[in-house]
């Protein structure tokens, strides 16, 4: 039989090796909650992934659209193979999507797990509780479910400071070429990493450089040098491939989100990455108080190049996104893999730094030991619980909304066609009517298409003369048809209307499209703009409003339109003209929303029953 104070430190030790574990395992079962409830629903860019990751498993190549040129317009050239080898194994797209981010998730779990044991050297509540923060947030939850490539650059950048940690500690020549081949692969999967990969290079340079010059460690610098000479042999003969196949080396998506570096267009995005991120680790201030400053851990003299390489690559990475223009932020994507680096840097503070058991022993004065435990386990349910009360009216079905009430009724009304890939759709949102429809499209932002990308320079007259001498089928977007005579737009009644002049000629509205306008002025944009009115004037069959489920601001809206010498528009004009609410003759462009009618459940499920 225990005495008392074996059955306390047996309770202690039991605290110690499974409660970790629970708040961990418990986060993941949120997370599984969550993907069930929210999940199976993809956003709009997934799709560019997934359309060329099809064709490329159809033996097509890399390719937007059949018999055309090959084109790299997707995030990550990783995904994109991945998906591409699970089509020929003949999985489907939700099977695909989710074994990958499962096996993304196990192998982040360990990675993690790995992580936190070679800074602290144990796995304590002071540890888990940070890691059970990051994956119970909001965020991790949408980007595990969103069929993109952010968990799976997640994981191989985490795996990537792991190695780094690894060559530090043992300056073995496996460590270093290990370094090589993870950093590599963070590449493929996104080519952003390279400001990570430079300031975590940086570091290691110059813990190398001081210890050869110290003659503490020769063999070191030689590690490093070699580990990076692979990684640029390696990315060298990848950009020579992807130059012979391509012709060109950066991908569309580089030149779409490019803008002026000095204009610094993502310090917002950032800044606001930056304040959901210092909410988050204000939960955990209790512990935070209780932190001894002191630690310095197992690791002596080896603390500051470790908080170096935690610190730079992250701080390179943000700092190179604040002079980008960011497209598609949804839960700050871009610089949403950067959030596992402050958990982890959280997770090693409070763990090195006996914040737990400072408190517990604190609290254990007054309370006992007993009562300190129950303490330090409240103040860690505490933090996830108020996480998750804040976070749970930001998980909403926002996926599934765009895509029931708009995406899916046009992409079936287009399939229903039966034009297939001989029929072309212009518009600016590129992934799930062309992928579902089989519809060839023209994203006159320049995503997906070469010309348009910007690779060489291309007036805004040709931009347009490029998009309809196309001959395509049909449009979708927010511009109406150019009033009856008017040959410009300052003799064009329409462009004075509300609309006109609130939505379609405020540069801010359409930042996607800053690139190809930021810098005109308001007549240059007049001008173009009137170009496409004209276009749809004189040759396209006006079909109907299809109103957008998220409007900003609150009267911007979509119309259909199909080119009336189209072989294929009497069947177009039928198909589309099923789910378009009002006709377009019938609007008041001053008063857009008088009479306006959206789609709901009831009346797509009335329309499905129709077909």
């Amino acid at each position: 039989m225990m005495m008392p104070e074996e059955a306390r430190a047996e309770a202690l030790r039991m605290f110690r090796k499974y409660v970790p574990w629970l708040l961990i395992v418990g986060a993941l079962l949120l997370a599984a909650f969550r993907s069930a409830r929210f999940g199976g629903y993809f956003p709009d860019d997934a799709y560019i992934t997934i359309r060329f990751a099809e064709h490329l498993s159809q033996g097509l190549g890399i390719v937007w659209n059949v018999d055309g040129p090959p084109v790299e317009g997707s995030t990550s050239f990783l995904q994109t193979l991945l998906y591409a080898a699970a089509f020929k194994l003949g999985l489907s797209l939700a099977v695909s999507s989710y074994a990958m981010n499962t096996l993304g998730l196990a192998s982040l779990v360990v990675i993690l797990y790995l992580t936190i044991r070679n800074l602290t050297g144990r796995f304590d509540v002071a540890a888990a509780l940070p890691l059970a923060m990051f994956f119970s947030g909001v965020a991790f939850s949408v980007h595990l479910n969103s069929g993109m490539e952010t968990l799976i650059f997640l994981t191989l950048i985490s795996a990537s400071f792991l190695t780094s940690l690894v060559l530090l500690d043992r300056r073995t020549w496996t460590a270093a070429l290990g370094l090589a081949v993870v950093n590599f692969f963070c590449l493929l999967c996104r080519p952003d990493a390279a400001p990570f990969i430079m300031g975590q290079g940086l570091v290691l340079a110059i813990v190398a450089l001081r210890a050869w010059l110290t003659q503490a460690n020769t063999l070191f610098i030689r590690q490093l040098a070699v580990s990076f000479a692979v990684l640029v042999a390696m990315g060298l003969t990848f950009l020579a491939w992807k130059y012979s196949y391509f012709g060109y080396v950066l991908p569309n998506s580089f030149y779409v989100k490019a803008s002026d570096p000095l204009a610094f267009n993502g310090i917002q995005p950032v800044a606001r990455f930056l304040g959901d991120m210092l909410w988050r680790i204000g939960l955990l201030v209790p512990l935070l108080i209780f932190v001894d400053w002191r630690f310095r851990g197992d690791h002596g003299n080896q603390v500051p190049a470790r908080v170096a390489l935690l610190v730079v690559p992250v701080a390179v990475f943000l700092a190179y996104y604040t002079t980008t223009l960011h497209l598609v932020g949804f839960f700050n994507r871009f610089e949403y893999p950067m959030a596992v680096f402050f958990w982890i840097g959280l997770s090693w503070l409070l763990s090195s730094g006996r914040s737990t058991e400072r408190l517990q022993e604190f609290a254990g004065r007054a309370l006992g030991s007993a009562g300190g435990r129950v303490l330090v386990a409240g103040v860690a349910l505490c933090a996830l619980a108020v996480q998750f009360e804040l976070d749970s009216s930001r998980h909403q079905k926002w996926f599934s909304r765009i895509q029931i009430l708009h995406y899916e009724p046009i992409a079936d009304a287009l399939a229903r066609s039966e034009a297939g890939s001989d029929g072309t759709l212009v518009f600016d949102s590129a992934g799930y009517i062309p992928y579902v429809s089989g519809f060839s499209l023209i994203d006159p932002i320049g995503l997906t298409d070469n010309v348009l990308s910007g690779r060489e320079p291309i007036t805004p007259t040709e931009r347009e003369q490029y998009i309809w001498g196309s001959d395509p089928d049909v449009y979708l977007g927010p511009v109406p048809a150019a009033s009856a005579g008017a040959e410009s737009g300052r003799d064009d009644p329409l462009v004075q209307s509300e609309y006109v002049q609130k939505i379609l000629l405020q540069p801010v509205i359409f930042a996607e499209y800053d690139r190809i306008i930021g810098k005109m002025t308001y007549d240059e944009r007049l001008e173009m703009l009137h170009i496409r009115m004209r276009e749809l004037r004189d040759r396209w069959i006006a079909v109907g409003e299809i109103p957008y489920p998220y409007p900003s601001p609150e009267e911007y809206t979509h119309f259909l339109y199909v080119r009336r010498d189209s072989p294929h528009a009497d069947r177009l004009v039928d198909e589309l003209g099923r789910v378009t609410t009002r006709p377009i003759e019938n609007i008041d462009f001053d008063n857009l929303l008088d009479g306006q009618r959206r789609h709901n459940l009831q009346s797509l499920r009335l329309l499905a029953q129709e077909h």
